[in-house]
Protein backbone atom coordinates (compact mmCIF):
# COMPACT_ATOMS: atom_id res chain seq x y z
CA UNK A 1 0.00 0.00 0.00
CA UNK A 2 2.83 2.48 1.04
CA UNK A 3 4.62 1.89 -2.46
CA UNK A 4 1.48 2.44 -4.10
CA UNK A 5 0.63 5.63 -2.26
CA UNK A 6 4.66 6.65 -2.70
CA UNK A 7 4.43 5.64 -6.68
CA UNK A 8 1.08 7.96 -6.70
CA UNK A 9 2.34 10.69 -5.17
CA UNK A 10 5.79 10.52 -7.15
CA UNK A 11 3.45 10.50 -10.46
CA UNK A 12 1.61 13.64 -9.38
CA UNK A 13 4.49 15.44 -8.22
CA UNK A 14 6.33 14.76 -11.85
CA UNK A 15 3.19 15.84 -13.85
CA UNK A 16 2.81 19.06 -11.43
CA UNK A 17 6.77 20.01 -12.19
CA UNK A 18 6.35 19.33 -16.05
CA UNK A 19 3.12 21.64 -16.10
CA UNK A 20 5.16 24.01 -14.05
CA UNK A 21 8.02 24.09 -16.41
CA UNK A 22 5.62 24.04 -19.69
CA UNK A 23 3.44 27.19 -17.93
CA UNK A 24 7.03 29.15 -17.03
CA UNK A 25 8.30 28.94 -20.90
CA UNK A 26 5.02 30.38 -22.05
CA UNK A 27 5.40 32.72 -19.60
CA UNK A 28 8.62 33.53 -20.37
CA UNK A 29 7.83 33.91 -24.33
CA UNK A 30 4.90 36.40 -23.61
CA UNK A 31 7.35 38.37 -21.66
CA UNK A 32 10.00 38.38 -24.72
CA UNK A 33 7.02 39.25 -26.97
CA UNK A 34 5.87 42.21 -24.48
CA UNK A 35 9.31 43.29 -24.39
CA UNK A 36 9.82 43.42 -28.02
CA UNK A 37 6.12 44.91 -29.21
CA UNK A 38 6.63 47.98 -26.26
CA UNK A 39 10.28 48.14 -28.02
CA UNK A 40 8.45 49.04 -31.53
CA UNK A 41 6.17 51.58 -29.74
CA UNK A 42 3.10 48.59 -29.64
CA UNK A 43 2.45 49.61 -26.17
CA UNK A 44 -1.59 48.52 -26.26
CA UNK A 45 0.24 45.12 -27.66
CA UNK A 46 3.02 45.23 -24.83
CA UNK A 47 0.36 45.67 -22.08
CA UNK A 48 -1.37 42.78 -23.41
CA UNK A 49 1.37 40.10 -23.64
CA UNK A 50 2.44 41.50 -20.03
CA UNK A 51 -1.02 41.30 -18.62
CA UNK A 52 -1.03 37.32 -20.74
CA UNK A 53 2.36 36.63 -18.72
CA UNK A 54 1.00 37.41 -15.63
CA UNK A 55 -2.11 35.42 -16.05
CA UNK A 56 -0.37 32.38 -17.31
CA UNK A 57 2.00 32.21 -14.04
CA UNK A 58 -1.36 32.56 -11.41
CA UNK A 59 -1.80 28.96 -13.22
CA UNK A 60 1.52 27.60 -11.24
CA UNK A 61 1.77 25.69 -8.60
CA UNK A 62 3.33 27.50 -5.25
CA UNK A 63 6.62 26.15 -5.54
CA UNK A 64 7.04 28.66 -8.26
CA UNK A 65 6.33 31.99 -6.35
CA UNK A 66 9.63 33.57 -8.03
CA UNK A 67 8.13 32.65 -11.77
CA UNK A 68 5.02 34.56 -10.40
CA UNK A 69 6.62 37.29 -9.22
CA UNK A 70 8.81 37.76 -12.33
CA UNK A 71 5.76 38.12 -14.28
CA UNK A 72 3.91 40.99 -11.95
CA UNK A 73 7.83 42.73 -11.45
CA UNK A 74 7.47 42.98 -15.05
CA UNK A 75 4.18 44.13 -15.59
CA UNK A 76 5.30 46.58 -12.80
CA UNK A 77 8.11 48.09 -14.74
CA UNK A 78 6.05 48.26 -17.56
CA UNK A 79 3.32 50.50 -16.00
CA UNK A 80 6.46 52.44 -14.56
CA UNK A 81 8.04 53.52 -17.55
CA UNK A 82 4.72 54.60 -19.34
CA UNK A 83 3.95 56.79 -15.70
CA UNK A 84 0.76 54.41 -14.75
CA UNK A 85 1.65 54.75 -10.91
CA UNK A 86 -2.19 54.13 -10.01
CA UNK A 87 -1.39 50.85 -11.84
CA UNK A 88 1.91 50.23 -10.99
CA UNK A 89 1.08 50.90 -7.48
CA UNK A 90 -1.61 47.84 -7.63
CA UNK A 91 0.82 45.87 -8.85
CA UNK A 92 3.27 46.85 -6.01
CA UNK A 93 0.50 45.87 -3.81
CA UNK A 94 -0.16 42.55 -4.93
CA UNK A 95 3.93 41.40 -5.07
CA UNK A 96 3.54 42.08 -1.48
CA UNK A 97 0.65 40.67 -0.74
CA UNK A 98 2.57 37.25 -1.95
CA UNK A 99 6.16 38.41 -0.57
CA UNK A 100 6.27 35.61 2.01
CA UNK A 101 5.99 32.92 -0.19
CA UNK A 102 9.56 34.09 -1.30
CA UNK A 103 13.53 33.06 -0.08
CA UNK A 104 15.01 36.47 1.84
CA UNK A 105 16.89 37.59 -0.91
CA UNK A 106 13.47 37.54 -3.23
CA UNK A 107 11.22 39.49 -0.51
CA UNK A 108 13.90 41.84 0.09
CA UNK A 109 13.77 42.80 -3.24
CA UNK A 110 10.29 43.33 -3.51
CA UNK A 111 10.42 45.84 -0.69
CA UNK A 112 13.21 47.44 -2.77
CA UNK A 113 11.01 48.34 -5.17
CA UNK A 114 8.32 49.88 -3.48
CA UNK A 115 11.36 52.07 -1.85
CA UNK A 116 12.24 52.81 -5.13
CA UNK A 117 8.81 53.44 -6.37
CA UNK A 118 8.05 55.73 -3.36
CA UNK A 119 11.65 57.44 -3.29
CA UNK A 120 11.19 58.64 -6.76
CA UNK A 121 8.04 60.20 -6.14
CA UNK A 122 9.56 61.89 -3.26
CA UNK A 123 7.02 60.22 -0.66
CA UNK A 124 9.71 60.03 1.37
CA UNK A 125 7.76 58.25 4.24
CA UNK A 126 6.49 55.67 2.57
CA UNK A 127 10.15 55.01 1.01
CA UNK A 128 11.60 54.61 4.52
CA UNK A 129 8.95 51.88 5.33
CA UNK A 130 9.70 49.74 2.94
CA UNK A 131 13.48 50.26 3.00
CA UNK A 132 13.19 49.06 6.69
CA UNK A 133 10.81 46.46 5.96
CA UNK A 134 13.48 45.28 3.03
CA UNK A 135 16.33 46.02 5.63
CA UNK A 136 15.13 43.61 8.50
CA UNK A 137 14.38 41.03 6.03
CA UNK A 138 18.18 41.34 4.63
CA UNK A 139 19.84 41.64 8.18
CA UNK A 140 17.99 38.38 9.19
CA UNK A 141 19.19 36.66 5.70
CA UNK A 142 22.75 37.77 6.70
CA UNK A 143 22.79 36.69 10.39
CA UNK A 144 21.32 33.03 9.28
CA UNK A 145 23.99 33.12 6.87
CA UNK A 146 23.78 30.34 4.05
CA UNK A 147 23.59 30.71 -0.05
CA UNK A 148 21.50 33.80 0.25
CA UNK A 149 23.46 35.93 2.75
CA UNK A 150 26.33 37.66 0.17
CA UNK A 151 23.21 37.98 -2.01
CA UNK A 152 21.41 39.85 0.63
CA UNK A 153 24.67 41.85 2.07
CA UNK A 154 24.98 43.32 -1.61
CA UNK A 155 20.69 44.29 -1.81
CA UNK A 156 20.69 45.78 1.70
CA UNK A 157 23.56 48.04 0.03
CA UNK A 158 21.08 48.92 -2.80
CA UNK A 159 18.35 49.78 -0.80
CA UNK A 160 20.26 51.89 1.62
CA UNK A 161 21.59 54.00 -1.01
CA UNK A 162 18.26 54.72 -2.56
CA UNK A 163 17.58 55.84 0.69
CA UNK A 164 20.46 58.28 1.04
CA UNK A 165 19.49 59.55 -2.17
CA UNK A 166 16.02 60.17 -1.57
CA UNK A 167 16.65 61.61 1.73
CA UNK A 168 19.44 63.79 0.50
CA UNK A 169 17.37 65.05 -2.39
CA UNK A 170 14.94 66.16 0.28
CA UNK A 171 17.66 67.76 1.62
CA UNK A 172 17.02 65.56 4.61
CA UNK A 173 21.03 65.68 5.65
CA UNK A 174 20.81 64.37 9.09
CA UNK A 175 18.64 61.64 8.16
CA UNK A 176 20.61 60.73 5.00
CA UNK A 177 23.69 60.14 6.48
CA UNK A 178 23.46 57.18 8.66
CA UNK A 179 22.18 55.68 4.87
CA UNK A 180 25.20 56.64 2.77
CA UNK A 181 27.72 55.55 6.23
CA UNK A 182 26.70 51.73 6.16
CA UNK A 183 27.59 51.96 1.86
CA UNK A 184 30.51 53.22 2.27
CA UNK A 185 31.68 51.24 5.41
CA UNK A 186 31.51 47.92 2.93
CA UNK A 187 34.71 47.07 0.78
CA UNK A 188 34.55 48.46 -2.94
CA UNK A 189 33.92 45.57 -4.63
CA UNK A 190 30.84 44.68 -1.90
CA UNK A 191 28.50 47.11 -3.29
CA UNK A 192 27.62 47.86 -6.70
CA UNK A 193 29.14 50.85 -8.40
CA UNK A 194 26.68 53.20 -8.83
CA UNK A 195 25.08 52.35 -5.59
CA UNK A 196 28.81 53.09 -3.99
CA UNK A 197 29.68 56.16 -6.33
CA UNK A 198 26.97 57.87 -5.22
CA UNK A 199 27.23 57.11 -1.48
CA UNK A 200 30.83 58.41 -1.82
CA UNK A 201 30.04 61.65 -3.01
CA UNK A 202 27.09 62.98 -1.16
CA UNK A 203 28.80 61.57 2.04
CA UNK A 204 31.78 63.27 1.42
CA UNK A 205 29.82 66.33 0.47
CA UNK A 206 27.85 66.15 4.07
CA UNK A 207 30.89 66.52 5.59
CA UNK A 208 32.36 69.01 3.86
CA UNK A 209 29.19 70.90 5.26
CA UNK A 210 29.09 69.96 8.82
CA UNK A 211 32.96 71.08 8.48
CA UNK A 212 34.83 67.99 8.94
CA UNK A 213 37.22 68.86 6.11
CA UNK A 214 39.65 66.41 6.43
CA UNK A 215 37.17 63.31 6.75
CA UNK A 216 35.36 64.58 3.68
CA UNK A 217 38.40 65.31 2.04
CA UNK A 218 39.54 61.09 2.54
CA UNK A 219 36.07 60.02 1.50
CA UNK A 220 36.53 62.31 -1.79
CA UNK A 221 39.41 60.92 -2.80
CA UNK A 222 38.36 57.69 -2.47
CA UNK A 223 35.72 58.28 -4.64
CA UNK A 224 37.84 59.75 -7.23
CA UNK A 225 39.84 56.94 -7.36
CA UNK A 226 36.63 54.75 -7.75
CA UNK A 227 35.50 56.67 -10.29
CA UNK A 228 38.35 55.79 -12.43
CA UNK A 229 38.19 52.50 -11.89
CA UNK A 230 34.81 52.11 -12.63
CA UNK A 231 34.29 54.26 -15.87
CA UNK A 232 31.32 55.12 -17.33
CA UNK A 233 29.80 54.72 -13.71
CA UNK A 234 29.69 58.15 -13.50
CA UNK A 235 27.54 61.02 -13.38
CA UNK A 236 27.74 64.35 -11.50
CA UNK A 237 25.26 64.39 -8.07
CA UNK A 238 23.36 66.88 -7.44
CA UNK A 239 19.82 67.78 -5.03
CA UNK A 240 17.10 67.66 -7.42
CA UNK A 241 15.50 71.02 -7.31
CA UNK A 242 12.19 72.02 -5.58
Amino acid sequence: MRILMAAVWLGTALACAAQDAGLVERQQAANEKANAAEKAGDMAGAERLFLQAVEISRQLSAEQAVARDDALSALWNFYSRQGRQADADRVLQERTAAVDRLSPARAGLVWFDVESNYAARREIDKARAAADRAGAIYRDCIRQGGAEAKTCDRRLADVQGIMGSALFNAKQDEAAEPWFKAVVDRPDDAVRPEIMLISLRAYAKLLYERGEVQEGAKVAVRSLRFEEQHPGVGGGLQRKQE
